[in-house]
């Protein structure tokens, strides 16, 4: 049987990533609209505000019921009523830019969110300079962005970036250091420099007990990330007691039943899976699922990572008659919630193939493999380890039908693709 561990590797600190980039788009929304009562405004201009302002809510709205399309089109219409009235550099710029970048990360749309963030950068320099604070907050954004994306250099330089900027300008012992401490370990942990990534994590978690409490939610994300770095490393019995750690401070902070619980839930529900422990790993997995449908709704995306991650645990057990309804469940939401071409539904396209492939139904499994194949490829290219993961899968199809002559070069390219990305190593 394909070990179908590797169609889809589970996103390390995803949702505490994204929380991280909410809070800091907070922090910079609260700044910019305190700023407008600093300036004097013609008539046109305070109208102008206003109506951009309602646009702004117009969008957050939007966001909150889940309609991206629409947030974007609020905010968009928005940043021309900005430009139009104040120029391209305006400080209410630097306020939309950074969110409305924020809502084509939500979409998948990382190409563009990454100009607008590079534009507010740009934005935030003239207005504060080089090394002003706000500026550090829309490098950590684009450092989540880069992450995400598995652009990892990209991520450890902006990141460090911000580090320097908030070192210098507010001490090394603020939680603001502490969080651009998090960025920069997770672009380290991601492609596997464990060394780089672990003093940084544990610095940032003394900055951040002694600044905020041992029960902070920002110790929470932290410990969180401890926890799958030694995960990553293979240290099952530090990543156990990490996970652990966070479980209990997220179900003191938030109550037992609130989403961001069923984060961690999974985490080690993962961590068991991976030991082959799938009796401690199941009701893990089905507590996370239930908290998230009940909080978010069936039809959330975070209910189709907790119904896809249950599906990889039946997948792993040969229970492909109980992982397959599970994974075109999660396939179908996240068609609906994120689209078509996005490439969290290319990840399960993969792993529904892989179930396929296994039970050597290889004409239902071929298609599923090309589809995600030319989303990849369409979202972000071909130089990127999520397409060279697909092109394995895709070897390992046509290798099991000893159809080396299909297999071998595809094998070769993702083999190739990944030495370029990552390094030989």
């Amino acid at each position: 049987m394909t070990n179908r561990r590797t169609t889809q590797r589970g996103p390390t600190g995803v949702v505490s990533m994204a929380l991280a980039i909410v809070l800091l788009a907070g922090s910079a929304a609260r700044a910019g609209a305190a700023q407008q009562g600093d300036r004097q405004l013609t008539p046109e201009q305070s109208k102008a505000v206003t109506e951009a302002l309602a646009l702004m809510t117009q969008s957050s709205a939007a966001q909150r019921e889940g309609k991206l399309d629409a947030a974007i089109e609020s905010r968009e219409r928005a940043q021309q009523l900005i430009e139009k009235n104040f120029g391209p550099d305006d400080m209410l710029t630097a306020l939309n830019l950074p969110l409305l970048a924020f809502l084509y990360t939500r979409k998948g749309d990382h190409a563009r969110a990454e100009a607008l963030y590079l534009r507010a950068i740009g934005v935030k320099e003239k207005l504060h300079g080089p090394e002003h604070p706000e500026v550090s907050d829309t490098l950590l954004t684009l450092a989540a962005v880069y992450n995400s994306t598995e652009q990892f250099a990209k991520a450890e330089a902006v990141s460090a970036r911000a580090l320097a900027i908030r070192e210098k300008t507010l001490g090394p012992e603020r939680p603001e250091v502490a969080e651009a401490l998090f960025y920069l370990a997770t672009a380290y942990s991601r492609r596997g420099e464990y060394g780089r990534a672990e003093p940084l994590l544990k610095r940032a978690l003394l900055i951040q007990e002694k600044a905020l409490g041992a029960e902070d939610f920002h110790v929470a994300l932290t410990l969180n990330n401890l926890a799958h770095l030694y995960a990553e490393k293979g240290d099952y019995e530090q990543a156990e007691t990490f996970f652990l750690r966070t479980i209990a401070l997220f179900e003191k902070l938030l109550g037992p039943e609130n989403p961001n619980v069923a984060t961690p839930l999974n985490s080690l529900a993962a961590l068991y899976r991976q030991k082959g422990d799938y009796l401690r790993a199941e009701p893990l997995f089905k507590r996370g699922l239930a908290i998230v449908e009940k909080a978010l709704g069936p039809e959330a995306e975070d209910t189709a990572i907790a119904l896809n991650s249950l599906a990889l645990l039946y997948s792993d057990k040969g229970d492909d008659e109980r992982a397959l309804p599970l994974f075109r469940r999660a396939l179908a939401i996240r068609e609906k919630v994120l689209g078509p071409q996005h490439t969290s539904v290319a990840a399960t396209l993969v792993s529904i193939a892989a179930v396929h492939n296994d039970r050597k139904e290889y004409a239902q499994a071929i298609p599923l493999y090309e589809r995600a194949l030319k989303i990849v490829e369409q979202a972000r290219g071909t130089e990127n380890p999520l397409y060279a993961t697909v092109l394995s899968n895709f070897a390992v199809s046509y290798a099991e039908q000893d159809d080396a002559a299909r297999a071998e070069p595809l094998a070769r390219k993702a083999l190739e693709i990944r030495e370029r990305v990552l390094g030989p190593e």
